[in-house]
């Protein structure tokens, strides 16, 4: 299974003009602009299990998923966004004979963009990335790729 990037942020996104809820379709659509600036072909962003946004990008020839949402649980304007393949060989396409795909590269790309993304914006603070997680406040700052 491969390694799924995550990071907690803080940021007060304002409300939406089009979307009232779930929350942070304004970082949403920056980071739709972000992921257009730099070349990356991706889907328009999308409502996320009614809790949060996410965005599939496509890189060389794989989709690859970033998806976040409010996280109060660790702080009122929390959030936590993570990047991971759309689909992965299960175990049941492992007995039949299905290969794993390695996505390490895209991953590595995409999370690399959404570190600058979220550096580059003074509306972002507190940034921890770390591998299969939540960021704790020991966590890692840098990025885990």
């Amino acid at each position: 299974m491969t390694p799924t990037p995550h990071v907690f942020f803080r940021a007060r996104s304002p409300r939406d003009e089009e979307f009232d809820d779930p929350p942070g379709a304004v970082i949403a659509r920056m980071l739709d602009k972000k992921l257009e600036e730099e070349g990356i072909t991706h889907e328009p962003f999308d409502n996320w299990r009614d809790c949060g946004w996410w965005i599939i990008c496509t890189i060389n020839g794989k989709q690859v998923q970033i998806y976040f949402a409010s996280w109060p649980q660790t702080a009122e304007d929390g959030w936590l966004l993570a990047i991971a393949p759309l689909r992965e060989v299960g175990f049941f396409g492992r007995i039949f004979g299905k290969k794993p795909i390695d996505y390490s590269s895209e991953i590595n790309q995409l999370s690399q963009l959404v570190d600058r993304f979220l550096n580059e914006n003074e509306m972002f603070s507190n940034i921890r990335w770390c591998l299969n997680g939540v960021p704790n406040e020991l966590g890692v700052t840098g990025l885990p790729c």
